[in-house]
């Protein structure tokens, strides 16, 4: 029992290493209407959208990205870096763990930069893709209405000139469409909260090293007495054995 909990503790003391956590916090409020939210549903929408652009960050290779240009080891990195939902709308809170607290808060910081610079930047793209869409749309709807309008207004058919109301009635919608995108109120995309302490976290359990030797310190101690009981027998028999011949 000594020797198994020497051993553990021994194996604790290798094992055992100081780490250092640091936390920052940042927001993404995606609008697409003009109203705040004002009931639990519309808030909940608002926080799906947030996450669906941290999952599409994180997804285009933003850990590797900050490993690069941290000069840490991405594998690792990844390991130790966490991002979650925090409280608040649309919060989202970025943990990373290191063995230096100034290098946890600095990848921590960095972490939350990037994660704001590519969102950014996901949603102009996304907004700029509608845009285009919807002209897209209204370059294709004018030019059928000028097809229309070209032919002379008493040789139009029935069906001629309820499609030309429909596409004027369309490229006004799509217009209004346009005018909607452009003039949403900006997105909040910002950091709440920089890095600016790292927590001392010991990694290793000695308690859980503790339990375990003891666990193996009484199955060594069964096993010993086991095979004394074995040897024991095994000699009691020899020893009242009546040799051949005699």
């Amino acid at each position: 029992m000594i020797l198994s909990f020497g051993i553990a503790g021994l194996a604790h003391a290798a094992s055992a290493t100081t780490r250092f956590a640091s936390t920052c916090v940042f927001q993404v409020v995606v609008h697409l209407s003009r109203n705040p939210p004002q009931t639990p549903e519309h808030q909940q929408f608002i926080a799906t959208l947030g996450l669906q652009q941290v999952g599409t960050a994180i997804a285009s290779g933003i850990y590797p990205e900050v490993a690069r240009t941290q000069e840490v080891d991405p594998a690792s990195f990844q390991n130790n870096v966490f991002t979650r939902a925090s409280p608040g709308l649309g919060s989202f809170v970025v943990t990373v763990s290191d063995t230096n607290g100034h290098k946890a808060i600095a990848l921590a910081n960095a972490v939350c930069d990037e994660f704001i610079a590519r969102i950014k930047a996901q949603r102009s793209r996304e907004v700029a893709s509608q845009v285009k869409n919807v002209e897209d749309r209204i370059a294709t709807i004018q030019a059928e209405v000028k097809k229309l309008e070209a032919i002379p207004e008493a040789r139009r058919t029935a069906i001629q000139v309820a499609s030309l109301q429909g596409q004027r009635g369309a490229l006004q919608f799509n217009t209004a469409v346009i005018a909607n995108l452009i003039s949403l109120p900006p997105d909040e995309i910002s950091v709440l909260s920089k890095a600016t302490v790292a927590a001392r976290r010991q990694t290793g359990s000695l308690s859980r090293n503790l339990i375990i030797a003891l666990v193996g310190g009484l199955l060594a101690c069964f096993l010993y007495i086991l095979v004394g009981e074995v040897i024991v027998e095994a000699r009691r028999t020899r020893g009242g054995s009546t040799p051949v011949g005699s």
